[in-house]
């Protein structure tokens, strides 16, 4: 993450959550883009199949606390 995003996202933390669940659907938002529809469609798709193989047992979730670090490296 670029420095100026951290200090950004730092002052984001320390925030009401109403605030930043504000900040957060507006930054979602701001990338409904006409291009990206498309991809937008596909990774609601995505994410049903991944929920039905969890529900089905077909998969196992991975907790956020452990997802986090190696997503953000």
């Amino acid at each position: 993450m670029e420095p100026e995003a951290k200090r950004v996202l730092e002052v984001a933390l320390t925030l009401r959550p109403e605030t930043r669940a504000r900040i957060a659907a507006e930054l979602i938002e701001s990338l409904d883009h006409p291009t990206l529809i498309d991809s937008n469609k596909a990774w609601r798709l995505e994410l049903a199949r991944r929920m039905r193989e969890t529900d089905e047992g077909r998969s196992q979730p991975i907790p956020w606390s452990v997802a986090k670090p190696e997503l953000l490296d």
